[in-house]
C-alpha cells in the first residue's frame, strides 16, 4: 500500500500517461476526448462488447489530436471487442495537424459505411500500428478497410472489404506500408475509372512477409491483391480475381506460391516461388526470374525487356515465354524451357536441361520435395544485387547441402526435430510461464541455440520463462539451431485468461494501471522518492530539536554551563559552614561513618570480603583468566577434532596419503604392470594373441567356428568370405548379426529382435559360419 501510495503521489506531479477503461460507448467517447487534450501518451482499454457509433447518435468515434501525445486502443481478444459502424459511419478517424502514433491491439473494426475519402473503417491523418486485430466488412467509396500515412499490420486479418479505389488497406505514395503475418481476403475495389490504379488487398505497401491473399477482387483493372510491394516474401496469393494482376510493382518476390489467379502481374524479380494455374503470366522486363517453377499455367512468363531467366522449371504450361516486345532478347539458362512453347520474338536458351520435379504430394497440394527430386541443390545463390532470404517458405533454414534448391521449399533430412514444446504455470495474465523443449539432433551436431518469440513478432531470446500483462491469445515460436546452423521452428497457441482484479499482488495492479513502457521508470522514482523521504525526515526531527529544545524537557550546553557557575560563586562562605554541619548531622546520607564505626566496620568487612572476593572469581572467570574444568575438557575435544580435521583435509604436510589416493596409486601401479608386460610378454614366458584378420577368417575351414578376437573389431568386411556371423553384444545383452549375403542381410532386417551389427567388441563371442 505504501508503494501505492507513493505511486499517486509521483504521478499527480508528473504524469507519463494515462489508462482509460471503458465499457459503453459513451465512455470510449470521453476517454478519446480527454486522451486528445491531457498532454500524455493514453491508451484506451475496452472491456469485451460491441461499441456501435449509433448507439448514442454521435456518429464515427473521433480522436482529434491537439497535443501531439501518442494513443493506444486495446481490447483482449478480436473475437471479444468491437468498434461497429452499424453500416451506417465510419467506424474511427484519428485527426489533427501534428504528428503521432496510433496503436490498435486485438480489436475488431467493422461494418463502416460511407460515401466519402478516406476509408470506412480507419481513417487516420497519423502513422498507425495494428496488432492482432480484424479489419472487417467495411464499404466505401474510395478505401474500404484503412486509409492512414506509415502503416505497420502484424498479425491480423483484412476481411470483406469492399472500395472504389481499394477495398483493404492503403496508404499514399512514397509513405512506408509494411505488413507480416496476417490474412487478406474476400477484398474488393469496384473503381470503374480506367488507370485508376484500383486494387482489391492491399495498396501501396513496401514490404509483405508471411501473409495470406485470397479471393480479392478488382473489376477494372490493376492488382486484385496487392500494389506496389517492394518486397514479397513467404506469402501465398490463391484464387484472386480482376481483369489484370494479383500484384504490381517493381520489387523482390521470394519463397511464395502463386496459384488459381486470375492474372499475376509485375513481379520485378522472382526468386524461388511456385506459380500453378494462373490465367496469365509473370510480367518480367530487366528483372530476373531464378529458382522458379511454373506448372499448369497459360502462360508462364511475359517479358517485356532483356529478362534473364535461370534455373526455372516449366511443367505443363500452354506457353512457357510469351515475348511481347522485338527488342527484347531475354536470356534462359539451366532451365527446361520447350522452344515449342515460346511466342515472340528470339530467346536465347543455353543448357537447356529435363527434370524430375518430385513434389510430396502435388495432386493435394504438397509441393514440399521428396529425396529423388532434381530440384534438390539445383538452384544459384548469386544473383547480383540482390540478398536472398536465409529461410524458405516454412521458415527453415536455406540453403542445406551443396546449394539452394529450386521452388519455395528447402529439402533437408538432417535439420534439428522438435518432438514437443510444452509449457508449465498459471497461464492468467501477469503470471509466469516456462516453457521447454524437447529435441533431437542429427548425430554428430550440438546444440548452438533454443530461442523463443514470444510475441510472435520476430524477437528472439534465449529466456525459456515469460509473463503475458494482458489477457488474449498468443502465438509463441521456439527456435532449435544446431552446430551447422540448421534450425527448426515449432509454435504454439497459449490462451492467457483475465486475473481478477482482487486476487492481484500490488506489484500486479501497478503493472496493469502503468502502461508497461514506464513502469520500471516510475519504480525507480518510487524508490528514490522512499529515500529521500527518510532522509529529509531525520533532517527535519534534528532542526525542530535543536531550534526548540524546551518542547523536549531540553536545556543546551551553554545553559546548562552557567547554572553550575552560579551555584559555584553564590553564597560559598555560608553554604560552606552550613554545608560542614549538615553533613555531620547527616553522615549515612554523604555515605560517611565515624572512625568508631569504620574500625568495626572494616574488621567485618574483612571476613565478607574474602568470601565475596571468592564468589566473585567464580562469576567473573574470563576476567581473571580462568575457564572451568567443564570448559577446559570442551576446548580439549575441539582441539583434537580439529586436529584431526586438518590431517584429513591435508594428509601430505603429515606425511601420510588418503585411501583413495593409495588405490588410484595401486591402480596406477596395475597399469603400469600391465604396459610392460604387453610391451614384452616374451620376458614373462607369455605369447600376445594377434587380432583377427581377413586372411585368419579365411582360412577357417567350413562349418561353425567360436572364435574371438582381443581387440575392437571396426571392419566387418573381414568376413566378408563368411556365410553369417553372429555376435553376442554382453553390454545390451543382445544378440547381432553379419553377412555380406544380401538375402541374409534383409532377414536380418526383417527381425525386429536382431539388430544389423555395425562393430564387434573386444572380447566378444563370435560364431562365425564357413
Amino acid at each position: 500500500m505504501k508503494k501505492i501510495f507513493l505511486l499517486t503521489t509521483i504521478l499527480a506531479g508528473s504524469l507519463f500517461s494515462a489508462t482509460f477503461n471503458v465499457s459503453t460507448t459513451p465512455e470510449l467517447r470521453t476517454a478519446l476526448s480527454t486522451a486528445s487534450t491531457n498532454g500524455e501518451n493514453d491508451t484506451i482499454i475496452l472491456a469485451d462488447g460491441t461499441y456501435k457509433t449509433t448507439d448514442d447518435g454521435e456518429g464515427t468515434f473521433v480522436f482529434l489530436n491537439q497535443d501531439c501525445k501518442n494513443i493506444s486502443l486495446r481490447g483482449s481478444d478480436d473475437n471479444e471487442t468491437f468498434l461497429d459502424g452499424n453500416s451506417t459511419n465510419r467506424v474511427i478517424e484519428f485527426l489533427g495537424e501534428c504528428q503521432s502514433n496510433i496503436h490498435i491491439e486485438k480489436l475488431s473494426i467493422q461494418n463502416g459505411n460511407g460515401n466519402n475519402s478516406g476509408a470506412a473503417g480507419i481513417y487516420s491523418t497519423h502513422d498507425i500500428s495494428i496488432t492482432s486485430s480484424t479489419i472487417n466488412n467495411n464499404i466505401n467509396a474510395f478505401v474500404g478497410g484503412i486509409q492512414a500515412k506509415n502503416i505497420i499490420i502484424r498479425n491480423s486479418k483484412i476481411l470483406n472489404n469492399i472500395g472504389d479505389n481499394t477495398g483493404g488497406v492503403y496508404t499514399e505514395y512514397s509513405k512506408n506500408f509494411e505488413i507480416y503475418d496476417s490474412n487478406i481476403s474476400n477484398n474488393k475495389a469496384t473503381s470503374t475509372h480506367t488507370g485508376s490504379n484500383a486494387t482489391g488487398g492491399l495498396k501501396n505497401v513496401d514490404k509483405v512477409f508471411n501473409c495470406y491473399f485470397e479471393s480479392n477482387e478488382v473489376s477494372t483493372t490493376n492488382a486484385n491483391a496487392a500494389v506496389s510491394a517492394t518486397t514479397i516474401e513467404n506469402s501465398y496469393f490463391i484464387n484472386n480475381k480482376g481483369p489484370q494482376s494479383s500484384y504490381t510493382g517493381t520489387g523482390n518476390l521470394y519463397n511464395s506460391i502463386v496459384k488459381d489467379n486470375d492474372n499475376i502481374g509485375f513481379a520485378g524479380n522472382s526468386i524461388n516461388s511456385l506459380f500453378i494455374n494462373n490465367s496469365t503470366g509473370l510480367k518480367l522486363w530487366d528483372d530476373v526470374s531464378i529458382g522458379n517453377i511454373f506448372i499448369d499455367n497459360q502462360t508462364a512468363i511475359q517479358t517485356l525487356g532483356s529478362a534473364t531467366i535461370k534455373n526455372t522449371f516449366f511443367s505443363n504450361e500452354t506457353y512457357d515465354i510469351f515475348n511481347g516486345s522485338d527488342s527484347s532478347f531475354p536470356t534462359v539458362l539451366f532451365s527446361n524451357l520447350n522452344s515449342e512453347k515460346v511466342m515472340g520474338s528470339f530467346v536465347e536458351n543455353y543448357h537447356t536441361i529435363y527434370t524430375t520435379l518430385g513434389f510430396v504430394d502435388e495432386d493435394n497440394g504438397d509441393y514440399h520435395l521428396t529425396p529423388t527430386s532434381d530440384l534438390i541443390d539445383a538452384g544459384t545463390t548469386t544473383i547480383e544485387g540482390l540478398n536472398l532470404p536465409t529461410t524458405d517458405l516454412d521458415g527453415k533454414a536455406r540453403i542445406v547441402g551443396a546449394s539452394i534448391d529450386i521452388g519455395p521449399y528447402e529439402f533437408s533430412t538432417t535439420r534439428p526435430t522438435i518432438n514437443s514444446f510444452t509449457y508449465t504455470g498459471n497461464t492468467q495474465e501477469l503470471n509466469e510461464l516456462t516453457f521447454t523443449t524437447n529435441y533431437t539432433l542429427t548425430d554428430g551436431r550440438y546444440i548452438n541455440s533454443v530461442s523463443y518469440d514470444f510475441e510472435n513478432n520476430e524477437t528472439w531470446t534465449t529466456s525459456n520463462t515469460h509473463t503475458y500483462n494482458t489477457a488474449g491469445t498468443y502465438t509463441v515460436k521456439v527456435k532449435i539451431t544446431d552446430s551447422e546452423g540448421e534450425f527448426s521452428i515449432q509454435s504454439k497457441e497459449i490462451i492467457i485468461t483475465e486475473l481478477d482484479f482482487a486476487s492481484m499482488t500490488n506489484e500486479q495492479k501497478l503493472i496493469k494501471a502503468i502502461d508497461s513502457q514506464y513502469y520500471d521508470e516510475i519504480i525507480a522514482i518510487i524508490s528514490d522518492k522512499e529515500s529521500t523521504s527518510t532522509s529529509s525526515g531525520i533532517t527535519t526531527g534534528e532542526n525542530n530539536v535543536t531550534s526548540d529544545p524546551s518542547s523536549y524537557n531540553l536545556i543546551t550546553k551553554a545553559q546548562s554551563d552557567s547554572l553550575v557557575s552560579l551555584s559555584q560563586t553564590s553564597g560559598y562562605n555560608d553554604g560552606l559552614i552550613a554545608g560542614k554541619q549538615y553533613a555531620q548531622d547527616n553522615l549515612a546520607e554523604f555515605n560517611l561513618v565515624t572512625t568508631t564505626t569504620r574500625d568495626a566496620d572494616v574488621q567485618a568487612a574483612t571476613t565478607s570480603g574474602i568470601t565475596t572476593g571468592k564468589q566473585y572469581v567464580q562469576d567473573n572467570l574470563t576476567e581473571f583468566n580462568l575457564i572451568t574444568k567443564t570448559a577446559s575438557d570442551i576446548a580439549i575435544a575441539s582441539a583434537i577434532t580439529t586436529g584431526q580435521a586438518n590431517v584429513t583435509a591435508n594428509p601430505s604436510t603429515f606425511g601420510l596419503i588418503t585411501i583413495a589416493d593409495k588405490d588410484t596409486a595401486v591402480s596406477s601401479a596395475v597399469e603400469q604392470g600391465k604396459q610392460i608386460v604387453l610391451s614384452s610378454p616374451s620376458s614373462f614366458g607369455l605369447e600376445l594373441k594377434e587380432p583377427l584378420t581377413k586372411a585368419k577368417i579365411d582360412a577357417l575351414s567350413s562349418g561353425w567356428h567360436n572364435i574371438s578376437s582381443p581387440s575392437e573389431i571396426m571392419d566387418l568386411t573381414i568376413f566378408d568370405n563368411a556365410s553369417i556371423v553372429w555376435i553376442f553384444n554382453s553390454t545390451s545383452n543382445s544378440w547381432e548379426a553379419y553377412s555380406s549375403n544380401s538375402t541374409y542381410i534383409k532377414q536380418i532386417e526383417n527381425d525386429s529382435t536382431i539388430k544389423l551389427a555395425t562393430k564387434i567388441n573386444a572380447a566378444a563371442g563370435i560364431w562365425v559360419l564357413k
